[in-house]
C-alpha cells in the first residue's frame, strides 16, 4: 500500500471529449500559496450576495450602475435614474427612455452621462437635474459613453459613415460639434464598442480594433485625436456588452473574419487569448453570443473578469491574478437547477462591491462573509482532474480531503436535548427566560422555545445571555401587553364584573394577567381573565371598585416550556461535504457519500472516506452547500494499492 497526493486545486477545463479532462470548479476559485504555505494552493469560496437595497419602483433588471469620480452612486432600472447613499436609501433623480436593455454611464466631474441606445442624457451633478442631450451633432444612439481628458466619446452604430465616432466639447456633455467627428478606417466595419484605457480610446469593430490618442490639435489646423500607429489588429468584438476594463487591461469576447468564440485580453496594444479550448468549445455550442455581458471586479487581491452568456445560461469567471477560469453559478431553490449568476453589472461604492440583479431590482453586495445568495444556498463543487497510474488497477483504501474544519455555526454537542423553563417574564419588548438548570448557551445563539403559554413566546429567538440560567430575547409581538383598563361599573363586589377594553389588540382570550391598581400596588392573587375579544373578567379580593377606577395590567410572569438549540436542524450546524466518483472518465458518477467537516471548534477532525473500491482511472467530485466558511487545500492524500491485472 502506498500513500499518494491527489491533486485537488485547479480551474475549470471540462472538455467535450471525455475522459480527456473533466475538471470543473464551481463557486470556488484557486489561489496559490506562499513559499512556505502548508500546501501549494487552495480553493476559496466565491463571494455570497448580501442585499444592499431593493429598488422600490419600476420593473425588470438593473440596467446599469455607476460610481462617479466624486463617489456618488447611480443606478438605472426601467425608466428611472436613482441615486443611493451608503445606507442603501434611494432617491429618484429623473426619467429616461423606456426599455430593459443595458445602459452605460460615465462622468466628467460635472455631469453624469447616460447612454440608453436611443438618447444621451446629462445629469448635472451640482444641481441634480436630468436632461436629454438635444444637440443635433451628438451621436444619440450610442450604446456607450467614455471619458478621456475632459471629452466624452460616443458613436452611432448605424452611421452612414462606417466607423465614425465623435466627442463632446471639453467638459460639456450637452454640446457637440460636427468638426469633432473621426473615422476608424483601418477596417471597413461598424464600430461595436469603445472603451477608455490609460488615457487612450480603444475602438472595436466586428472584425478588428484600433487605438486612438489625444494628439493635442484643435481639429482646424491639426487633429485633436489621432490613431496610434501600428495598433490596428484583426480581432474584433462579438458582443458589445462583453467589453470591460480592470487594472490596465481590456477584456472582450472576440470575433474576426475567420470566426469567433475566443476571449481576449489586451497586452499592451496586442491581444492575448485567455479562453481555453474547453471554454471555446462550450461557447461554440451556443446559438447566439452577441448578447453576452461582462464586467470586472476586485476581490481579496484577485482581479476577475465575469462573462455571462444568456443563451447558454452560464457564467464564466477569469482570474487574471491566477490565470485560471472558474464557473460562477446560482442555484434555483425551486427547481434545484444551477445556471448563470444573478449579477449583471458592477460598481464599487464606499468600499463595497455592488452588483445588480438581471431579473429584478435587487442590488447586492459581494460579501466575503455571506455564504448564501441573498438567502438561497450556494452549492460549490470541484470535479478533480482524471487520475490513473499507467493503466494499473487501483484499490482505493482511503481518501482524505484537506479542508477548513471547525467553522460550524453552532457546536450542538454541548447542548442537551432540552432545557426546562422556570419562568418567562416580559418588560416592554424584552423577554427574560430563567431555566431550571444551566442552559449552556452563548450570546448570539439561536434557540427554539416550545410548549410555552401563551404560544407567542414559542419559536426561534436570537438570545443575549445574562448568566448560566438566564438569558433574554426581543419580541415584536408581546402577549399579554402592558396597558390600562378603566372599570365601567359602580361600587359593587368586583368578582365577576365585566368591563370593556380596547387598548391592545394583541391580548388573547384565555390568558390571565396580574394587575395593579392606580396606586401601583400589586394585587397578587387577583387576576384579569380575558373572556372575549372586547371583554375581560376581573376577579379580586377587593370588596368594591369605584366607577372609572383605573387598573394597569402587566405581562404574564410565568410560563412552562422547553428550550432546544434550533440550529441543531439547520444547515451549517453540523456541516457535511458530499463525495462521489466516476470510474469511466467523468461520463457517469456513483452515489453520494457524506463526510463531516466537524462541529464548531473541532479543528482536528479528518474529512475522510474509507474503502472506495477499485478502478483503473478515477474522477472525484466533491460538493457542499453549507453556509459556512469552507476551503479545499491542494494536499489531499489517498492510500492505494496498484496491480497489473
Amino acid at each position: 500500500m502506498a500513500r499518494i497526493v491527489v491533486p485537488v486545486v485547479g480551474g475549470s477545463y471540462k472538455h467535450d471529449t471525455l475522459p480527456f479532462d473533466a475538471q470543473e470548479t464551481v463557486n470556488l476559485f484557486p489561489e496559490r500559496g506562499g513559499r512556505q504555505s502548508k500546501s501549494t494552493a487552495i480553493l476559496r469560496r466565491t463571494p455570497g450576495l448580501s442585499l444592499f437595497a431593493t429598488i422600490s419602483t419600476q420593473t425588470g433588471p438593473v440596467r446599469g450602475m455607476y460610481t462617479t469620480s466624486g463617489d456618488r452612486f447611480f443606478v438605472v432600472r426601467g425608466t428611472q435614474l436613482y441615486e443611493f447613499n451608503v445606507a442603501g436609501t434611494e432617491t429618484i433623480r429623473g426619467t429616461i427612455n423606456s426599455g430593459t436593455d443595458r445602459v452605460q454611464m460615465t462622468d466628467n466631474g460635472l455631469e453624469l452621462g447616460i447612454a440608453d441606445g436611443t438618447n444621451i442624457w446629462s445629469y448635472a451633478l451640482s444641481t441634480n437635474t436630468l436632461s436629454e442631450v438635444t444637440d443635433t451633432d451628438a451621436p444619440d444612439t450610442t450604446p456607450s459613453l467614455e471619458f478621456i481628458d475632459g471629452y466624452i466619446f460616443g458613436f452611432d452604430p448605424d452611421a452612414s459613415q462606417i466607423g465614425s465616432f465623435a466627442h463632446s466639447d471639453l467638459n460639456d456633455l450637452t454640446t457637440w460639434n460636427s468638426i469633432d467627428v473621426y473615422t476608424a478606417e483601418s477596417s471597413p466595419d461598424k464600430i461595436v464598442a469603445l472603451k477608455a484605457l490609460n488615457g487612450q480610446l480603444w475602438l472595436f469593430g466586428s472584425k478588428g480594433y484600433e487605438v486612438w490618442y489625444n494628439a493635442g490639435g484643435d481639429n482646424v489646423s491639426s487633429a485633436t485625436w489621432a490613431r496610434v500607429p501600428g495598433t490596428f489588429t484583426q480581432i474584433g468584438c462579438a458582443a458589445a456588452n462583453s467589453v470591460a476594463v480592470i487594472r490596465g487591461h481590456i477584456f472582450w469576447l472576440g470575433s474576426s473574419k475567420d470566426g469567433a468564440n475566443i476571449v481576449w485580453v489586451s497586452d499592451g496594444y496586442n491581444a492575448r487569448r485567455i479562453s481555453t479550448r474547453a471554454l471555446e468549445s462550450t461557447i461554440s455550442g451556443y446559438d447566439s453570443i452577441d448578447a453576452a455581458w461582462g464586467f470586472t471586479y476586485e476581490y481579496l487581491g484577485h482581479h476577475f473578469y465575469v462573462l455571462t452568456f444568456q443563451e447558454g445560461n452560464d457564467t464564466f469567471v477569469y482570474d487574471i491574478t491566477e490565470n485560471e477560469w472558474h464557473n460562477w453559478r446560482y442555484r434555483n431553490p425551486t427547481t434545484g437547477e444551477q445556471g448563470r449568476h444573478r449579477a449583471v453589472n458592477h460598481a464599487y461604492f464606499e468600499r463595497k462591491n455592488l452588483v445588480g440583479d438581471y431579473t429584478n431590482g435587487n442590488i447586492y453586495e459581494l460579501s466575503q462573509t455571506t455564504y448564501t445568495d441573498n438567502g438561497d444556498p450556494i452549492v460549490w463543487e470541484r470535479y478533480f482532474s482524471h487520475f490513473e497510474n499507467v493503466k494499473q488497477r487501483i484499490s482505493w483504501y482511503m481518501l482524505q480531503l484537506d479542508m477548513l474544519t471547525g467553522s460550524a455555526l453552532l457546536d450542538t454537542a454541548s447542548y442537551p436535548d432540552g432545557v426546562s423553563v422556570n419562568s418567562l417574564t416580559r418588560s416592554a419588548g424584552t423577554v427574560t427566560v430563567v431555566t431550571a438548570s444551566a442552559h449552556g448557551f452563548t450570546t448570539g445563539d439561536e434557540i427554539t422555545i416550545s410548549g410555552a403559554t401563551p404560544d407567542n413566546y414559542n419559536g426561534n429567538h436570537t438570545i443575549t445571555v445574562s448568566n448560566s440560567v438566564t438569558f433574554t430575547f426581543i419580541t415584536t409581538n408581546p402577549v399579554p401587553a402592558v396597558g390600562a383598563i378603566t372599570t365601567a361599573v359602580g361600587d359593587a363586589t368586583v368578582t365577576g364584573v365585566n368591563t370593556t377594553f380596547s387598548s391592545d389588540p394583541n391580548i388573547v382570550v384565555g390568558t390571565q394577567i396580574n394587575w395593579v391598581d392606580d396606586s401601583s400596588i400589586n394585587k397578587f392573587g387577583d387576576v384579569l381573565s380575558i373572556t372575549s375579544d372586547t371583554e375581560l373578567e376581573l376577579t379580586t379580593n377587593a370588596s368594591s371598585v369605584a366607577t372609572g377606577a383605573a387598573f394597569t395590567y402587566n405581562n404574564l410572569v410565568t410560563a412552562t416550556g422547553t428550550i432546544t438549540a434550533s440550529d441543531q436542524s439547520t444547515q451549517g450546524s453540523d456541516p457535511l461535504v458530499q463525495l462521489r466518483w466516476s470510474d469511466d472518465g467523468g461520463r457517469t458518477y456513483g452515489k453520494w457519500h457524506e463526510m463531516s467537516v466537524g462541529l464548531r471548534g473541532k479543528y482536528d477532525i479528518r474529512v475522510i472516506k474509507r474503502m472506495l473500491g477499485q478502478s483503473r482511472g478515477r474522477v472525484y467530485h466533491v460538493r457542499s452547500s453549507e453556509p459556512i466558511a469552507m476551503s479545499l487545500q491542494d494536499s489531499c492524500v489517498a492510500d492505494i494499492e496498484a496491480s497489473d491485472d
